[in-house]
């Protein structure tokens, strides 16, 4: 996970969904062909927040 503070986004890497998640965010609209779904483990969560709290200090996070 990561910062990019040009674009101002929050970027992760992860591994790309298998099809039963797919078809489950589906249900709620289509993915379109320039997205991908991914998905995080549990254990990336303190990792999110780590960056999440290095974006707040920073000041550059919306609604900080």
């Amino acid at each position: 996970m990561w910062i990019d503070e040009e674009r101002r986004r929050l970027v992760a890497q992860g591994w790309i969904a298998g099809e039963e998640t797919r078809a489950a965010c589906r249900e709620t609209g289509p993915i379109p062909v320039h997205e991908q779904v991914v998905e995080l483990p549990e254990s990336m969560m303190p990792f999110l927040a780590e960056v999440v709290d290095e974006w707040r200090r920073r000041g550059t996070l919306g609604g900080s």
